[in-house]
């Protein structure tokens, strides 16, 4: 295999995803910032998916997608934060 090469097994690691009262804050994993798309957003406020516990392991699943599975079972979707379907914590509020 080229040094070049992708490699065969896609990153991961143990992360703890921090969650405010209506939005998850950025994530740093394999040398990116990532965040959970903004129609799937939530905070402690409300919305978060049954059993979360935020912490678990963040798996880079493509290009441009990564999942998140914590120790409580729940499972979520990240993308990098200039994808255009991220928009910036700070620039949103609560409805």
């Amino acid at each position: 295999m080229a040094a070049d090469s992708p490699s065969p097994t896609p990153a991961s690691a143990r992360v703890e995803v921090a969650v405010g009262h209506c939005f998850v804050l950025p994530v740093e994993f394999d040398g990116e910032q990532w965040n959970v798309p903004f129609e799937d957003q939530f905070g402690w406020g409300g919305l978060q998916p049954a059993g979360w516990q935020g912490t678990g392991v963040m798996v880079r699943v493509g290009e441009r997608e990564a999942r998140f599975v914590d120790r409580g079972g729940a499972t979520v979707e990240f993308r990098p934060v200039t994808d255009p379907t991220v928009r910036r914590v700070e620039e949103a509020w609560c409805a």
